[in-house]
């Protein structure tokens, strides 16, 4: 059987389901099946996941529902909650103190929630992932004390600048993409086990070699720093032979990046996408451009497709083959009238003459 809710010290666990239940202007969640009746088994409430041999609680995931706050004893009545998932609800802030007492937490998600703090996450003893992204985060250094973390997702935030990740030997996945990073990587250092690096559409100047020192020559790491403002990549990085699923070991510094003047999809070179050269009078300053647009005035934006250029062209050129043909048609009326008019004029002049009758003296 499901688990119940219970009391649990001076306040009744009923009243964190009513703040879980309620907003603070007192609308209700988009979906609160078995959350309000509660006169069934936990298990079967909307969101609610249990171990099939248990029935004790191991996932809630309620992303998309209207939640707006997280009571202070969840993980209390939840000891063996391994996931949850509160995404895209607008609860601007959450306690991370309370990880804490979440022994069993693995999996946390707290994507487009308004959060802009992460105070206290280091407390965690379990996470191994967590997601952030969509949200107005301007700096995640408690991430870097969190030593269980296998994954950090906190792409779309305004971080202006990266922890330094050596302490986190499990860390596999990074993911930062369109932020506010500026400067160089300087004093950051990236874990053995990274196998995947997402910095792309950042304010990245420079990225030194000495930040992989720590990740082996034969990892195959997957890179994208497409779009920032790299003017140079170090020699020992386009050494890195399996990087980029084998493209840095084919294309060289291609593969990390394209070269200045130079464009691809992805900002680097792949199997099924060159480093084009670009046709614009400007040049580019930097390395990593996904379009020949100018990377610091159109970030982040894409080039149109080959045949929508092609498309758009031979249509420019009909319309204007037809307005030329209406001008011409037109002049060519203009001058027929005229003629016209000039042929007539005599005629026209006679007959406006004044009439006279026959026997009136002329």
């Amino acid at each position: 059987m499901g688990q119940y809710l219970e009391f649990h010290g001076p306040y009744p666990l009923l009243s964190h389901i009513h703040c879980l239940l309620s907003s603070f202007l007192g609308t209700y969640w988009t979906n609160n099946e078995g959350w309000e009746t509660r006169n069934y088994g936990l298990c079967e409430w909307y969101g609610i996941q249990c171990h099939p041999e248990t029935g004790s609680v191991v996932s809630i995931s309620l992303g998309s529902n209207n939640v707006q706050c997280v009571v202070e004893g969840l993980f209390d009545s939840l000891p063996n909650l391994s996931s949850l998932s509160l995404n895209s609800n607008p609860l601007r802030s959450f306690d991370f103190n309370l990880l804490e007492k979440s022994q069993s937490l693995k999996e946390l998600n707290l994507d487009a929630t308004g959060i802009t703090s992460i105070e206290g996450i280091h407390h965690s003893p379990s996470l191994e992932a967590i997601s952030l992204r969509f949200n107005k985060l301007q700096q995640i250094t408690e991430l870097s004390m969190v030593s269980t973390l296998k994954s950090i997702r906190v792409s779309h935030n305004q971080l202006f600048t990266l922890p330094s990740f050596d302490n986190l030997q499990n860390l596999q996945t990074i993911i930062a993409d369109n932020n506010n990073i500026s400067g160089g990587l300087d004093g950051i250092s990236f874990p053995p086990n990274l196998y995947y690096l997402d910095l792309s559409n950042n304010a990245i100047s420079s990225v030194p070699s000495t930040s992989f020192s720590a990740v082996p020559s034969s990892a195959s790491l997957h890179i994208d720093l497409a779009e920032n403002q790299i003017d140079s990549l170090p020699v020992e990085l386009c050494d890195k032979g399996k990087w980029n699923d084998g493209n840095v070991g084919k294309f060289g510094c291609n593969g990390l990046l394209c070269g200045k003047g130079h464009y691809s999809k992805y900002g680097r070179q792949t199997s099924d996408s060159d480093c084009d050269p670009c046709n614009s009078v400007s040049s580019f300053l930097f390395l990593g451009a996904t379009s020949c647009a100018n990377p610091i005035a159109l970030k982040g934006s894409n080039s149109m497709p080959a045949g929508t250029v092609s498309f758009l062209v031979i249509m420019s050129i009909i319309l204007f083959a037809m307005l030329l043909m209406i001008i011409v048609g037109i002049r060519r009326q203009k001058q027929r009238k005229e003629a016209e008019r000039v042929f007539l004029a005599p005629t026209r002049q006679y007959r406006d003459r004044p009439q006279f009758e026959d026997n009136e003296i002329i």
